[in-house]
C-alpha cells in the first residue's frame, strides 16, 4: 500500500487519510524537526523582545558571564 487512502461521508466528503507508515514517519520525523526549530526561533525572538524592552527602559541586563557562572552553581 504506497497511495494514501481516502475515507469518505455518506455525501463523498473526505474526512480521514490513510498513509503508509513510512510516509508517517517521515512527516512526523520533518514534524518534530519543524517543531524544534519553532522553539529556538520562538526563544530567540522572545530574547530579542526582552533586550528591546531593556533598551527602551534602560533597564540592565545579567550579562552572558553572570549567567554562566549562576548555570555552574
Amino acid at each position: 500500500m504506497d497511495a494514501i487512502q481516502f475515507i469518505t461521508d455518506y455525501e463523498g466528503k473526505k474526512i480521514s487519510a490513510v498513509v503508509p507508515y513510512r510516509h508517517w514517519q517521515t512527516m512526523n520525523a520533518r514534524y518534530i524537526k519543524l517543531q524544534n526549530k519553532l522553539s529556538v526561533l520562538l526563544g530567540i525572538q522572545e530574547g530579542i523582545t526582552e533586550i528591546l524592552s531593556a533598551k527602551q527602559n534602560a533597564l540592565e541586563l545579567q550579562t552572558l558571564s553572570d549567567f554562566l557562572d549562576e548555570c555552574n552553581h
